[in-house]
């Protein structure tokens, strides 16, 4: 509790949450799903479930990430989950907690998005919901991948805001069929935080801003050339060609002089994802 006091404090969370929401809150536990923007979403999550109970399915790496990490998911008693596998303990302790009363929060996408960008979501949320059968609320986040970048070196200061609302009835989760509850689902959470914040005007403040993004944007969209990119302040510099864009805190990047750049993080990332996805299939065909 005192560090989602201290978070919402310090990032400047808001959270709106619906009447629906609300009064699932009353009644009874949920299966809340969120989009996954950063390694501090945990604290939005949490903050709308103050004085209720709710548990968080965690990444079992995460607990050997950091001495932090351990010590709170240890504390919590979070329920771990193998990534990339299908976890029948962590399906099991999902259903024990929801069956004892108590909320359950995961996040459908697995890990945290690079880009800012909601990632792809696997079908077998879909066939989780079904079975389980418990209401489904959603938490989507907007400024939380934004405030923190998986990234980054450095924190932010700008706004996040939390959009807390029920997906689903438990009557809703038995009548619809998976492919409904799949789309609905991956509607619900789809989340683009630069374009968001473009829209919005919201800016972001912090220091050494653009650097760790040549980790993410790692080839130069003028010659073409990787990983010799480095990031200085808000500048992004290309060793080879000496082609430079800026990024700036309202969220944009612009080209330097006579430079030239995408307009913004994640279709800069999209086109590295066309060149790689046509080298493998180049590879393939050879």
């Amino acid at each position: 509790l005192f560090i989602c006091v201290v978070m919402k404090v310090v990032c400047n969370a808001h959270y709106k949450k619906s009447k629906a929401f609300q009064a699932q809150k009353k009644s009874g536990p949920m299966l809340v799903l969120c989009n996954h923007m950063s390694a501090l979403d945990f604290c939005y999550f949490s903050s709308p479930f103050f004085f209720k109970k709710i548990n968080f399915v965690v990444a079992e790496n995460m607990k050997y990430s950091k001495p932090l990490f351990a010590k709170m998911i240890e504390g919590y008693r979070c329920i771990l989950k193998k990534q990339y596998y299908s976890d029948f303990s962590c399906i099991k302790n999902i259903k024990r907690y929801l069956d004892a009363g108590i909320s359950v929060a995961l996040c459908p996408e697995g890990k945290v998005a690079a880009e800012g960008k909601t990632g792809v979501i696997p079908s077998s949320i879909a066939k989780l919901v079904k079975w389980l059968g418990y209401p489904v609320a959603t938490v989507v986040t907007k400024g939380a991948g934004l405030t923190r970048p998986k990234w980054a070196h450095t924190m932010r200061r700008g706004r996040v805001d939390s959009y807390c609302d029920m997906l689903f009835t438990a009557e809703e989760v038995k009548a619809l069929s998976a492919d409904e509850v799949m789309d609905k689902i991956k509607s619900a959470l789809y989340q683009n935080e630069h374009v968001d914040q473009l829209e919005s005007g919201v800016k972001f403040h912090g220091t050494r801003y653009a650097e760790g993004l040549e980790r993410l944007l790692y080839r130069c969209p003028k010659c073409g050339a990787e990983f010799d990119i480095t990031s200085k302040g808000d500048t992004l510099t290309c060793g080879d060609c000496k082609n430079t864009v800026r990024y700036s805190k309202s969220g944009g990047l612009y080209p330097v002089g006579d430079s030239v750049c995408p307009e913004r993080i994640d279709t800069w990332f999209d086109l590295e994802r066309e060149v790689v996805a046509e080298e493998v299939k180049n590879l393939a065909s050879e």
